[in-house]
Protein backbone atom coordinates (compact mmCIF):
# COMPACT_ATOMS: atom_id res chain seq x y z
CA UNK A 1 0.00 0.00 0.00
CA UNK A 2 1.44 3.84 -0.78
CA UNK A 3 0.44 7.22 0.25
CA UNK A 4 -1.55 9.08 -1.48
CA UNK A 5 -0.10 12.64 -2.37
CA UNK A 6 2.48 14.04 -5.10
CA UNK A 7 6.58 14.96 -4.75
CA UNK A 8 7.93 18.23 -6.64
CA UNK A 9 11.55 19.78 -6.15
CA UNK A 10 12.39 23.16 -7.05
CA UNK A 11 15.71 24.82 -7.27
CA UNK A 12 16.88 28.13 -6.06
CA UNK A 13 15.37 30.64 -8.85
CA UNK A 14 11.81 28.55 -7.69
CA UNK A 15 11.81 26.39 -10.71
CA UNK A 16 10.18 23.05 -10.71
CA UNK A 17 12.97 20.22 -11.09
CA UNK A 18 11.20 17.53 -10.83
CA UNK A 19 7.24 17.15 -10.63
CA UNK A 20 5.53 13.27 -10.09
CA UNK A 21 3.00 12.08 -12.23
CA UNK A 22 0.18 12.36 -9.69
CA UNK A 23 0.97 16.12 -9.11
CA UNK A 24 -2.22 16.72 -12.10
CA UNK A 25 -4.38 15.01 -9.73
CA UNK A 26 -4.11 17.11 -6.97
CA UNK A 27 -2.57 20.55 -8.26
CA UNK A 28 -3.89 20.21 -11.91
CA UNK A 29 -0.56 21.27 -13.09
CA UNK A 30 0.96 18.85 -16.39
CA UNK A 31 4.17 17.27 -15.43
CA UNK A 32 5.15 17.57 -19.19
CA UNK A 33 4.81 21.71 -19.20
CA UNK A 34 6.00 22.26 -16.01
CA UNK A 35 9.27 20.67 -16.20
CA UNK A 36 13.07 21.31 -18.30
Amino acid sequence: QSLDGFVFALNKEGRFLYISETVSIYLGLSQVRHTW
